[in-house]
C-alpha cells in the first residue's frame, strides 16, 4: 500500500468499471466487515464546528468535516455548514441561566435542582434555518418550577413544570430565532 504524505486536493475523474467509464469514484474497502480495522474514508478533524467558507469546490460537490469536541459531522451547501450527525443527547447543568448551544446536537435535558428554583434558558445561537431542537425537562420532587425562555427564542409562553414529572418542548429554527412548535407538559 503507498501512503501519500500529501492530501489529494480533490477527484474529478471518474474510474473504469469493466468496459463502462463512470463518474463515480468508490473509496474505502467495498462491504467490510463491521469488525474491520482498514479501509476507511477519511476526512478533515477539526476542534469545534467549521465556520470558514470552504475556497474552492467542485461543481455538485461538499466539502465534509468532523467537529471532535461535539461528535458532529458537517457538510457545505447552500452557502452554509450544515450538522449531519447529532449526538442522542446533550444533558445541560440545571443553573440560572442555562445557555444552550445549537451547535452541540439537538436533543437536550436537563433536572430541575429545588435549590436553583427557576431558570431562564438562552439559546447561543439562532441554529441553521430549519434546523430542530428538542428539550426534555424533568421537574423534581419538590415544587414545580417555571422555565422561561430568553435568547433567541419565541415561545408562546413559559412552561412551569410538574413536580417528578417530565416535560417536552421543540423549537425549529428560521434562521433567526427558534420558534416553539409544540410542547407537552407532565406527562413523562
Amino acid at each position: 500500500m503507498t501512503t501519500y504524505n500529501t492530501p489529494i486536493d480533490s477527484i474529478q475523474y471518474g474510474q473504469e468499471r469493466g468496459t463502462t467509464t463512470t463518474p463515480d469514484v468508490g473509496v474505502g474497502t467495498p462491504s467490510p466487515a463491521v469488525s474491520a480495522t482498514v479501509g476507511f474514508l477519511q476526512v478533515p478533524r477539526m476542534v469545534g464546528a467549521p465556520s470558514g467558507v470552504p475556497a474552492a469546490i467542485i461543481a455538485g460537490m461538499a466539502p465534509i468535516a468532523v467537529d471532535s469536541t461535539n461528535g458532529r459531522v458537517w457538510a457545505y451547501y447552500g452557502a452554509a455548514w450544515h450538522g449531519l450527525l447529532e449526538p442522542n443527547l446533550v444533558v445541560l447543568t440545571y443553573a440560572a441561566p442555562i445557555s444552550l448551544d445549537p451547535s452541540a446536537g439537538t436533543n437536550f435535558k436537563t433536572t430541575t435542582v429545588n435549590a436553583t428554583g427557576s431558570v431562564t434558558i438562552n439559546a447561543l445561537s439562532a441554529g441553521q434555518t430549519g434546523q430542530i431542537l428538542t428539550l426534555l425537562i424533568e421537574n423534581d420532587a419538590t415544587s414545580g418550577k417555571v422555565i422561561t425562555f430568553g435568547t433567541n427564542f419565541r415561545s408562546v409562553g413559559t412552561l412551569t413544570g410538574i413536580v417528578s414529572k417530565g416535560s417536552t418542548i421543540a423549537f425549529m429554527s428560521d434562521g433567526t430565532n427558534w420558534i416553539e412548535l409544540h410542547r407537552i407538559v407532565g406527562t413523562l
